[in-house]
This record gives C-alpha cells, structure tokens and sequence, in this order.
C-alpha cells in the first residue's frame, strides 16, 4: 500500500515500533515537503477520569514542512 500510493509511514522514518493501530501516513508533492521529526503517545487524549477514550492511545506526530522551490515560481 505505501509504496502504491508514494505514502511514507512516520514510524518507519523515525525509527519509531511500528505495532500500533493509528499511522500517519506523509506524501510530498512537488510544492511541498513533509518530513516528520518527532513521534510519541498523546497522553492528554483522556476522559476526565483520566481513562483512555479509545482502546488504544492516541499518537502525536510532529511535522516539519517547507514549500518547494517549484511552489515558490508557481502561480495558483
């Protein structure tokens, strides 16, 4: 699927297991980059009995991005 589809799986990038239920997936296009440069459990994504709201927990991923050189001569 992620190789169809020229998706990149955050996890894999970062190194990160890769056995949980929530991905998140990133493409570039050729107006912009997307790198993704932090992953980790979203532990404020709780009842407020501070149970999960899900039967999994939450994942956080930080992404960095940037317009391409392509974008910037672009007129949309």
């Amino acid at each position: 699927f992620l190789s169809a589809t020229s998706l990149e799986d955050s996890c894999a990038t970062l190194g990160r297991p890769g056995d949980g239920i929530d991905r998140v997936l990133l493409r570039s296009s050729r107006h912009v980059t997307l790198r993704p440069v932090a992953w980790r459990i979203a532990d404020e994504f709780v009842a407020p009995g501070g149970s999960d709201l899900s039967d999994h927990k939450a994942v956080n991923v930080v992404v960095e991005w940037a317009r391409t050189t392509e974008a910037r001569r672009a007129t949309f």
